[in-house]
């Protein structure tokens, strides 16, 4: 009965404070539409342009390409009929067969519509020989003087486009290369002049669009490890999907599975493509708990890793004789106490373990001269759990059993591969012991690239991914992908326990390593946190030799991308090194990262105007991200960034992707909620001077009006980097002319949050209480909580608060609060809590 009790109170409070008001919801469509003849041509149009023609149909079988010229179209299907996951579709079915041989390939188009993508399925009905281009050479070792030939092709066409003029200008964005796409993509205008893009083992998705961001996406949707796009005879030419182009055999019943996506925006294409493989996966629930549980996603670390100032370089003692890396890790861990910086990890470096041929890895155990009293020890003084590295597999390797080890493994003159059920939950349970908490798996585009295996086994890819991630999820590891082509990215989809996968190159290594904005945006479309790598938060760091002359022009700048990836926040300071005030602008005082909650991306405008020159749009990196968070109901609070721009840009509220719900809303930049002004498509905001070293950063809130008409505005923490932090805020209730946020930190750390109420700012003090929660009432004060942060029950009055109000108009000030009403709003956001 008290639970009944319960419940009404919490309804009545519901409809007192006003929980069931309607969202506002973003529209747009587009309409997509397929042409398909009855003789294997079809076309994709978007808003009547035609944005993708058919060219050409080819499959190789005994070593022989086949075109659509020289193959029997036996048939021509259409129908309709429904997949149990994606619904109902129309489908055309065209049945090709080889001559003389009498193998049949199926080419299936199934139209979704009205829903916003067709996919593309070659299903091979026979068992196919000779499927590797008969030009193709004799492997050498290393394998990579094939990759401009026959392993970068494909063993088909299916579907085929052509890269030619439209009767509209179009551009592209190709993702591809390592770091999730990032280090060789493409961006220019989809013509006949269009130049080689990456394609084969280095090719990703595929994105053509228009001046206004309206876009189709083509991307694999299965059998990710073996499937490539092929750009034939750029310029311009034609570009292709099939089976990697080093197979030389296909089972019966094997199918390439291609989408193509249409939607209103380049983010949004891609988002959709994410939750389409969500909804064939059904991986996401597991996916963020592995994510939650990712010490590395969640806290702030150390970093030893390329750029970092302890990479294969440790300490100097006093008598200028190095120190081991055990002793500085030791070290760096007791400066961080001593100064109050929250280390939460360490990360170890490729540093750390046995090498062999070539530098790939040949037995990952410590070495005694690295830690000589073994690396449990470290791990045991420290306290912190470790994030450590691992590179690509050497023929050498001790693991082997052509080497006297325990495991399969596939070996070759040059690299090896583990392919045995046994390896990787023997490793990792060893590992565990010392402290292993985040396995991050580098090089993985040399791992691929460089084992023939991966190339021509149809399954080999695939079975080692899986056995890897699977072992971690079972052991509660999680998993970085370092290097990782697309295909490596795109295969996590299926595997939860990779939380997280780097979109920059190697610190130091890039000017603007930086520049992560358009490769986050795949990476979080596949839900895995991007990683920014290490970075300094001070300018010169001097007596390393490996960066004799180096310097961090920008250490404000990395830190906040860094923040804003979600992904990992990895200083690799020296010691005495670090700027704490700076640093700590990313995390609360127990080292937790106050991120948002999605990955900040690049806006559709920059990509645009970065493809086709003539559009408009930023010359430089703008980006957005969300903060959302759900209590009464669902509040977002909005991030801009803007820096390395060569001229002024006018930003609308439609070029910034956030919700209605956004619209209007209050921006003001960072630290000075004092400088707040109205946010629309009638009132944007102009953007000046934002360079790598005066960066712009705007934060946006929405106004809140009270039963009485006051108006409530959270700036929030405006010290921090993203003042509304899910990672902070537990709860916020809004009720009358009042409001109250739920927090969490480090017992006795003071945070400050800004309001706006009635166009005065006020800034209020709260210290943590010692259950690591409290309650901060913009009106009335603190009210720290001795319980836990999900039952937030016990609230008393303290002193432990400051209010500051600024006027920043010459409206009036703010209405007195009702005792009635502080008495219901604060039973109802007890209530709230206890119903969490």
């Amino acid at each position: 009965m008290a639970a009944v009790h319960l419940f009404v109170a919490f309804f009545v409070c519901q409809v007192y404070m006003g929980l069931a008001i309607p969202e506002k919801q973003s529209s747009g469509s587009v309409d997509f539409r397929l042409e398909a003849s009855n003789v294997g041509q079809y076309s994709l149009l978007l808003n009547n342009v035609t944005y993708l023609t058919s060219e050409r149909f080819f499959v190789i079988s005994n070593g022989t390409t086949y075109e659509r010229a020289n193959l029997t179209l036996n048939s021509t299907e259409r129908g309709s009929h429904t997949e149990s996951k994606l619904g109902r579709y129309n489908y055309t079915k065209y049945t090709f067969i080889v001559p003389h041989l009498g193998n049949a390939v199926e080419a299936w188009i199934k139209d979704f519509r009205p829903k916003p993508f067709k996919t593309f399925e070659l299903r091979y009905v026979n068992e196919m020989n000779g499927t590797r281009s008969s030009d193709c050479p004799p492997v050498p070792y290393p394998p990579t003087g094939t990759f401009l030939r026959c392993f970068n092709q494909t063993t088909a066409g299916f579907p085929s486009f052509q890269v030619q003029n439209t009767s509209k200008t179009l551009g592209y964005l190709n993702l591809g290369g390592k770091m999730v796409g990032d280090y060789e993509k493409q961006l220019g205008v989809y013509d006949s002049n269009t130049p080689k893009m990456t394609d084969g083992m280095k090719s990703g998705p595929l994105v053509v669009f228009d001046s206004d961001a309206n876009t189709i996406l083509v991307a694999p949707f299965d059998n990710f490890m073996s499937v490539s796009m092929w750009h034939d005879g750029a310029p311009g030419g034609t570009i292709n999907w099939g089976v990697m182009g080093g197979v030389d055999y296909i089972p019966k019943d094997y199918s390439v599975k291609i989408v193509a996506i249409a939607a209103t925006g380049i983010k949004k294409a891609f988002d959709d493509y994410g939750r389409f493989l969500q909804l064939l996966y059904e991986t996401e629930e597991r996916r963020q708990h592995s994510q939650s549980q990712d010490v590395s996603l969640n806290y702030l670390g150390y970093w030893t890793d390329n750029g970092a100032y302890y990479y294969y370089h440790t300490e100097s003692n006093a008598t200028g004789f190095n120190k081991t890396y055990q002793d500085t890790l030791i070290d760096v861990q007791k400066y961080s106490e001593a100064v109050n910086i929250p280390y939460g990890y360490l990360q170890i470096d490729s540093w750390w373990y046995y090498k062999g041929f070539q530098d790939s890895v040949k037995t990952w155990e410590a070495r005694p001269d690295i830690f000589p009293n073994g690396i449990r020890y470290l791990y045991k003084k420290t306290g912190l759990p470790l994030v450590a590295h691992n590179r690509y597999w050497g023929h050498d390797t001790t693991y082997a059993e052509q080497n006297n080890g325990n495991f399969t493994f596939v070996v070759e003159p040059f690299l090896s591969l583990p392919d045995d059920t046994n390896f990787w939950p023997t490793l990792f349970r060893n590992s565990k012991k010392w402290g292993l908490t985040v396995y991050e798996q580098d090089w993985l585009d040399i791992q691929t690239l460089g084992l023939v295996g991966l190339q021509t086994d149809l399954y080999l890819g695939e079975r080692w991914m899986r056995q890897m991630a699977e072992a971690a999820e079972e052991l509660n590891l999680t998993i970085q992908l370092c290097m990782s082509l697309p295909r490596h990215a795109l295969m996590s989809v299926s595997l939860p326990a990779v939380t997280q996968a780097r979109v920059s190159q190697d610190y130091h290594l890039e000017p603007e390593q930086w520049r992560i904005g358009i490769s986050s945006i795949l990476a979080s479309a596949l839900l895995l946190a991007p990683s920014k790598d290490t970075f300094w938060t001070t300018v010169r760091q001097t007596g390393n030799p490996l960066y004799p002359d180096v310097m961090e022009p920008y250490p404000e700048l990395e830190a906040l991308v860094a923040t804003l990836s979600t992904g990992p926040v990895g200083p690799g300071d020296k010691i005495n090194g670090t700027n704490v005030d700076l640093l700590m602008r990313c995390c609360d005082g127990n080292g937790r990262l106050m991120k948002p909650s999605f990955p900040a991306v690049a806006i559709d405008r920059q990509i645009v105007k970065a493809a086709i020159p003539s559009s408009n749009g930023p010359e430089g990196e703008i980006w957005t991200t969300l903060t959302s968070i759900i209590s009464d109901r669902k509040r977002d609070f909005g991030i801009l960034m803007a820096a390395n721009l060569s001229s002024p840009y006018t930003v609308r509220f439609s070029d910034t992707g956030f919700p209605e719900r956004l619209n209007p809303s209050l921006t003001f930049p960072f630290g000075s909620p004092e400088k707040w002004q109205q946010f629309d498509d009638d009132n944007p905001l102009v953007l000046t001077n934002c360079t790598q070293e005066n960066y712009c950063l705007f934060l946006f809130s929405a106004r809140e009006t009270g039963l009485n008409g006051t108006d409530i505005t959270i700036f929030g923490e405006t010290s921090k980097w993203v003042p509304m932090s899910p990672s902070r805020v537990l709860k916020i209730i809004h009720a009358e002319n009042n409001m109250r946020v739920g927090i969490r930190g480090k017992p006795g750390e003071e945070v400050t949050m800004a309001f706006l109420i009635n166009n005065f700012v006020h800034r209020s003090t709260c210290r943590v209480g010692t259950s690591g929660t409290a309650v901060l009432d913009v009106m009335i004060g603190c009210y720290p909580s001795h319980t836990t942060s999900s039952h937030l029950t016990s609230i008393r009055t303290t002193s432990d608060v400051t209010t500051e109000i600024i006027s920043t108009t010459h409206h009036s000030s703010v209405a007195v609060v009702s005792a009635g009403g502080i008495a219901l709003y604060s039973l109802c956001f007890l209530l709230t809590v206890l119903m969490k």
